[in-house]
């Protein structure tokens, strides 16, 4: 029984880690993603000296980059080129396009849809960006074990998100990950909403910088990390993808998540076209701080470009950039340029926007030093520890929450 209750403990304090599919192509950060070339021939000097500037080639693609203010409207959307050339679809959602909807949402916008184990219909942008503004505009889907998410993630495994939870109507979530790892300081980070998300539609924002990320409701900012919140080598600080989505806990899920999750989805009495569960994403808008480019060559694909020898942001190249801001004055501060946690409750003006697809602080360190950081548990927007409606609203909660089970 002790080995069994051991186990058990294991799983919810250290679970697998679920979320939106990841479509994401290579780590640039990782060794392998660059390989030599082949063999030469004849080995004349020549030719061997210049083969020797160029001993190795990076197999990952640069990163297309926004470089630029953007939106894109889910109520004005249809299966076409201008949706296609913003958003990259899962193939399972592509199969069966019942699980991303566009008709009959009440002007709610895109509906994503799903109704068995194993969906999780995700849009993924086309282009990055290298810190900036992001919002969306989504009502969240009702239902145990169940997930909407709006998601930042780098191709080297970066990743800021919002989280709503099925189970619980009157919160939001955020976590960072660095390198697919959460940091326990900022992770699960639990946000009172005045209504349902479930009934009323929210704007969930995200603002990253080189020394500030903030969450924000209805454009009222309800936290600001600063480096040294998070360790500066552990900031984000590679180009970010977008990605929009629900997903779900199931059988082969780790007990801590599906404990976080409020428990397994109940399938019954729900399918494609009768009643699936359904979150509705209205609309998202977008500025790329593009590294601090402040001017970009006329007619020039933006790109972003680094590998394993990238050390920090600023050494990321940017193709097509003319002019690029110095470090310190990159970009406009954001919040508070105190090293304080500023927490602001009101929710603010819902606006809806309506536009279609358009088009010297301390710095951060080298990219994957592995230094040991603090943990903590999960909190809330103000730092105190949060249990959501009862539940664990972490798996390291989880194993809390048991063990107070077990002393009652």
């Amino acid at each position: 029984m002790f080995s069994q209750l051991l186990l058990l403990l294991i799983h919810l304090a250290f679970p697998v880690l679920a979320s939106l599919k990841d479509l994401s192509r290579c780590d640039p950060l990782k060794k392998d993603a660059r390989k030599p070339l082949l063999p030469i021939s004849p080995p004349t000097r020549m030719i061997k000296a210049e083969a020797e500037k160029k001993v190795t080639t990076s197999d990952c693609p640069p990163d297309p980059a926004f470089a630029t203010k953007t939106s894109f409207d889910f109520t004005k959307a249809t299966w076409d080129d201008q949706f296609t050339s913003f958003w990259s679809i899962d193939s399972l959602t592509t199969q069966d396009k019942r699980q991303l909807t566009f008709n009959n949402t009440d002007g709610k916008g895109a509906a994503f849809n799903i109704w068995q184990d194993n969906q999780a219909p995700t849009l993924t942008s086309n282009k990055y960006l290298l810190f900036g503004k992001v919002s969306v505009e989504v009502q969240a889907v009702k239902g145990p074990g169940i997930i909407t998410a709006i998601v930042l993630k780098s191709d080297s495994g970066d990743e800021i998100d919002w989280e709503l939870l099925g189970a619980f109507e009157n919160q939001a979530q955020t976590n960072y990950f660095y390198d697919g790892q959460p940091l326990f300081n900022t992770y699960n980070t639990t946000y009172h909403l005045d209504t349902s998300s479930f009934t009323s539609s929210y704007k969930y924002g995200i603002e990253w910088t080189p020394t500030n990320l903030s969450f924000s409701i209805n454009n009222v900012i309800r936290k600001t990390w600063h480096i040294g919140d998070i360790p500066a080598y552990k900031w984000p600080q590679t180009p970010m993808q977008v990605k929009l989505g629900i997903w779900t806990v199931s059988n082969s899920s780790d007990p801590g998540t599906v404990v976080w999750a409020g428990g397994m989805p109940n399938w019954a009495n729900h399918d494609a076209d009768k009643n699936p569960y359904s979150a509705y994403f209205k609309t998202i808008e977008l500025e790329d701080y593009a590294g601090g480019c402040n001017e970009t060559a006329k007619g020039a694909n933006v790109e972003y470009l680094y590998d394993e020898r990238t050390t920090s942001w600023e050494g990321i190249e940017i193709k097509g950039c003319v002019k690029r801001s110095t470090p310190g004055a990159f970009p406009p501060p954001i919040a508070s340029s105190s090293g304080a946690q500023p927490t602001q409750t009101g929710d603010g003006d819902k606006s809806h926007p309506s536009s279609s697809a358009t088009t010297a602080e301390e710095q951060p360190s080298q990219t994957g030093e592995q230094n040991p950081d603090p943990s903590e548990s999960s909190s809330d927007e103000n730092g105190n520890a949060a249990l959501p409606s009862g539940k664990p609203s972490s798996p390291l909660g989880a194993v809390i929450f048991l063990l107070w089970l077990l002393a009652m």
